[in-house]
């Protein structure tokens, strides 16, 4: 009985003297006394600690302590002090009828980041450049406007929707005001009307920012903010992937192995900036483009040793370079239910890359295709939205080899007998020419309700 007693009262001692420590530090807190060891930290140490985390460990460190918070943000604003450099992280976004959350994959860590706020939740990103996400929002994907089924997926009454497209930076929360709203249908055809690829020359911070976009079924917005790039020269082209070197826009076809359209943007004297068209065509020899088509009795179309085009600019040299993809897959040719219409899907068989070749553009008494098999101590990253150029320095922990090719892509294939072989992730060597598949971490499982992962590189704005 006597033991019982003592542990009673040393219980109510140690809150009690719990409680004064929280009150006393409230106090100090107010009175602006900070009691932490962290108040007497040099700032100068501060600062030599900062250039050494990755982004995620720099952001955490504002909430240490008042002191640190104001030193930190100080050094964000000035841009003085810099995270360690590192490799770009994966946006996972999930399809705009799913209620899972978007978050980050880190190939440092492995881990998994959600962005704070959570907003980018039913968005899609179509587009980043540096530290800035170019998002896209459709009051269609919107929880509310799936109760109206009917005139959504079977009358396609989309001209009630518009579409927002502004710049987002996941990191500080920053989201730049929106200066576009294209109406969600355009066009003869009654064809909803997105961005699917989004480039910018630089920042959207800068005055000299430059943007360019892909819209789907040829049909551009009718928004005042877009200038149409329309004309007799690229009518009946159908582009796949575009580029802006020094105000330049550079786009490819198909037949990306015999001309390249460049469009050169000029000083804006109305309403609209003007441009100059050039049909940029491409001396012999040639890269020969591998397209081959197998169709099956069954009503199945298999695909395979087709190539996919994709651009991605040196930012120092400034010479362009074409990514040829080589990827196989199968298709329904007539689909009972239209699943392409619901989530762009009528495939049996998903998207798979079995291969890359790489050519830059020389100019010698013509435009030439010159293959590349290095790119010397740099890492290339693909996804659907576009590349970029990391130098392999900021690999510190090794976690991908230089001269390689990392690819992310998510193809939609409701008829795929396992989730995870949707997935398009892998590193190819451009040394040894072999392919790697990415293994993903077990908290972030694949679903059906995937959309296009992004790769971002995280940094202020």
């Amino acid at each position: 009985m006597l033991l019982q007693t003592k542990r009673h009262v040393g219980r109510k001692v140690i809150g009690a003297m719990s409680s004064v420590r929280r009150m006393r530090d409230k106090l100090m807190k107010h009175c602006g006394v900070e009691s932490r060891w962290s108040n007497n930290l040099p700032e100068e140490i501060l600062h030599l600690v900062l250039q050494r985390l990755c982004i995620q460990n720099y952001v955490r460190c504002r909430s240490v302590c008042v002191s640190w918070r104001g030193i930190i943000d100080m050094a964000i604003a000035s841009k003085c002090i810099r995270p360690a450099p590192q490799l770009p992280w994966l946006v996972l976004h999930v399809h705009r009828f799913s209620l899972k959350d978007t978050c980050f994959l880190s190939l440092s860590d492995q881990k998994t980041y959600k962005p704070n706020p959570t907003h980018m939740n039913r968005l899609n990103c179509v587009g980043s450049i540096e530290g800035w996400l170019v998002m896209v929002d459709n009051a269609g994907w919107h929880p509310e406007a799936f109760m109206n089924l009917w005139s959504f997926f079977i009358h396609r009454r989309y001209s009630a929707y518009t579409t927002v497209n502004y710049f987002f930076n996941p990191v500080s929360g920053v989201k730049l005001p929106s200066q576009s709203a294209i109406p969600w249908i355009s066009g003869r055809n009654h064809r909803p009307t997105f961005f699917y690829q989004v480039v910018a020359s630089s920042v959207p911070t800068s005055p000299h920012c430059l943007v360019a976009g892909l819209c789907s079924n040829g049909q551009g917005p009718t928004d005042k903010s877009w200038t149409p790039i329309t004309g007799e020269e690229v009518r009946g082209l159908y582009f796949e992937a575009i580029e802006i070197i020094d105000r330049k826009i550079y786009a490819v076809t198909e037949r990306s192995s015999m001309f390249i359209m460049v469009f050169d943007i000029q000083d804006a004297h109305g309403s609209y900036p003007s441009y100059n068209t050039e049909r940029l065509v491409i001396l012999h020899p040639r890269p020969h483009s591998y397209r081959s088509f197998n169709l099956l009795a069954d009503g199945v179309r298999h695909v395979t040793d087709i190539e996919s085009n994709h651009l991605v600019k040196d930012s120092v040299s400034k010479v362009l370079f074409l990514i040829l993809c080589c990827v196989r897959f199968a298709c329904e040719v007539d689909p009972i239910v239209p699943w392409h219409e619901i989530i762009d899907d009528n495939n049996t068989i998903p998207l798979k890359s079995d291969g890359f070749r790489v050519f830059k553009l020389e100019f010698n008494k013509g435009a030439r295709w010159v293959q590349v098999d290095d790119f010397g101590d740099r890492i290339l990253f693909m996804d659907r939205a576009g590349c970029k150029f990391i130098p392999a320095s900021f690999n510190n922990k090794a976690v991908l080899t230089r001269n390689c090719i990392c690819f992310a892509f998510d193809s939609p294939c409701c008829f795929a007998t396992v989730s995870s072989s949707r997935r398009d992730f892998g590193v190819f060597s451009l040394t040894n020419k072999t392919i790697d598949q990415y293994a993903f971490p077990e908290d972030h499982s694949c679903t059906r309700l995937n959309a296009q992962p992004v790769w971002f590189t995280p940094d202020f704005c």
